[in-house]
């Protein structure tokens, strides 16, 4: 999935005055939507990684691999996870 730059500018200017904020507890924020989360890291440079239909849905950033989010339906626990390398 290919983010053209108008749709990063649009994104930029739809959330530039939009503060972030974790809903606690989580069963408050709803059943919510990884597009939220992909949407921004694609964006901002990031690289989709999964294989097209897997459920599972991981995604690279843009400093040379260093950081990766794996977003997992089926995970026990959060499932959204950003793991990083050293």
């Amino acid at each position: 999935m290919t983010v053209s730059p108008a749709q990063r500018a649009s994104y930029a200017n739809d959330h530039q005055t939009k503060i972030p904020f974790e809903t606690a507890p989580r069963h408050l924020a709803g059943p919510g939507d990884p597009r939220h989360v992909t949407h921004a890291l694609l964006a901002a440079g990031w690289t989709l990684t999964s294989a097209p239909g897997d459920p599972r849905i991981a995604l690279t950033g843009p400093d040379e691999g260093r950081h990766q989010m794996v977003i997992d339906p089926f995970a026990s626990g959060s499932w959204c996870r950003i793991h990083s390398v050293d």
